[in-house]
């Protein structure tokens, strides 16, 4: 009878019916109290509703009735890694190892912890002994891969990379991984030819640049002309062409943004405010008591912690009030360059949309060079900055280089600016910029934000 139960269980957990599946496991346990199944189950629903520390206490319960429960330490282990208390999440995925030396995924579940806690041989170690276990799952290639490339191990990386179905489409792009790793060799033209099998969305910015590192001008000019021809807007292509251009001191013929450092703006709410003391005070209450997380995924951050998801969609009173400047200071960016015979202007959007995030830097924190390819103006207003820096501490730099692209000339054209709190910058989203980091016990906050066009 039990055993069916158990059944239906993982049956519901799987499906993420968790509220009927923790009904059953509480009136099981009330006929089953010494029943370790059900202990580990119910980990299991607390740990898909993501609470982790409530399931740890199950898996733990499941334990100590059964010091020989393997899953019940895997779970343990995982749940550890989610909470990052990595050398907990490893003591109990070695004692799995322990009780059976020969299961696939605590290995792969192990290797994964250190490759997090930046300790990339044992991660190494471990992902090789799941790939002995069973040399069938690409996963484990996939992960071995990646973690041999954060190791400078390029040329093995890649013989794990061919490993791979290239059919298997939840790795991503692995031509494009063996294309990058063949770069970071310098094997040009070994390289080229994986970015032309790639469908990457990044392929032709890298292909562009190899054709810098290989001196080919003639290929890079005509290359450049066939996209214009095709797609003459893309933020990363003009990126890529201001910068080569200028490597190639030739006049940049993408038509987008040409001279991006041309079209900086700067100004300051307080002309929109009586008191914009009180108003930025509100604002910065408003925005800092929002949900950070530290040095978020997919984010350039460094030493800080940023928001996750659109700020603008809270629909926040005092972040509604400074939407409401950003059009206004958009438009007044507009009037500014509009004589500007240039993509980014002549195909000016009729309707744009605000997406939105806050970064809050700490000591040594700043955000490495990056676009935003998603926007067409991008944007940051200042809401603290330090007061113990010097020199260019905590301010932003615009470049022309950014992306690891190849250097020839190390003459790169730059500039920076020294914010001050109520300072909105904005600037096109295809010109590379980053956080110069600060050195005093102090916080930087602000809020960046994109103007994304609609459709």
């Amino acid at each position: 009878m039990i055993e069916e139960k158990i059944k239906e269980i993982h049956y519901l957990i799987q499906s993420n019916n968790l509220t009927k599946a923790k009904k059953i496991i509480l009136e099981l346990i009330k006929k089953h109290p010494l029943s370790y199944d059900l202990r580990n189950l119910m980990g299991l629903v607390e740990a898909k509703k993501d609470n982790y520390k409530k399931a740890i206490t199950f898996f733990k319960e499941a334990i100590n009735i059964n010091p020989k429960l393997i899953g019940a330490y895997i779970n343990t282990g995982v749940a550890y890694e989610k909470l990052n208390e990595l050398f907990e999440s490893i003591k109990y995925l070695k004692k799995a190892i322990k009780i059976n030396p020969n299961l696939e995924i605590v290995y792969n579940s192990l290797a994964k912890v250190f490759s997090k806690n930046n300790q990339y041989n044992d991660a190494i170690l471990n992902f090789k002994k799941a790939i002995k276990i069973n040399p069938t799952n690409y996963e484990n290639y996939f992960n071995l891969a990646n973690t041999l490339s954060l190791t400078f191990d390029y040329k093995n990386a890649i013989l794990n990379y061919k490993k791979i179905d290239r059919k298997e489409k939840k790795f991503g792009d692995i031509n494009f991984l063996i294309a990058e790793n063949f770069r970071k060799l310098k094997k040009i033209k070994e390289a080229l030819k994986y970015y032309n099998l790639s469908q990457h969305e990044k392929k032709m910015v890298r292909i562009l640049d190899c054709y810098l590192f290989l001196n080919l001008k003639n290929k890079y000019l005509n290359e450049i002309k066939l996209i214009s021809q095709d797609n003459s807007n893309d933020r990363r292509i003009a990126a890529s062409s201001a910068y080569i251009s200028d490597q190639f001191n030739i006049k940049n013929e993408y038509p987008f943004c040409p001279n991006p450092l041309d079209l900086i703006y700067k100004t300051n709410i307080e002309k929109y405010f009586s008191k914009p003391d009180k108003y930025l005070m509100s604002l910065f209450k408003e925005i800092t008591s929002q949900n950070f997380k530290w040095e978020p995924s997919g984010k350039t951050t460094v030493n800080g912690y940023g928001t996750v998801g659109n700020l603008s969609e809270k629909k926040l009173p005092k972040m509604n009030e400074l939407e409401k400047i950003i059009m206004e200071e958009l438009h007044s960016y507009y009037l500014k360059f509009k004589k500007n015979k240039i993509n980014f202007i002549s195909n000016w959007p009729n309707k744009f949309k605000i997406v939105s995030w806050s970064n809050r830097l700490k000591r040594e924190g700043h955000n490495i060079p990056h676009i935003h390819p998603s926007g067409w103006v991008s944007g940051v207003f200042y809401l603290k900055i330090p007061n113990k820096i010097s020199g260019n501490e905590a301010g932003i730099e615009f470049s022309l280089h950014g992306d690891d692209h190849h250097v020839i000339k190390k003459n790169i054209p730059k500039t920076s600016i020294q914010p001050k709190i109520g300072d909105m910058i904005l600037f096109p989203s295809s010109l590379f910029h980053r956080t110069i980091p600060f050195s005093s016990n102090e916080e930087r906050v602000c809020v960046a934000f994109d103007l994304c066009k609609v459709n």
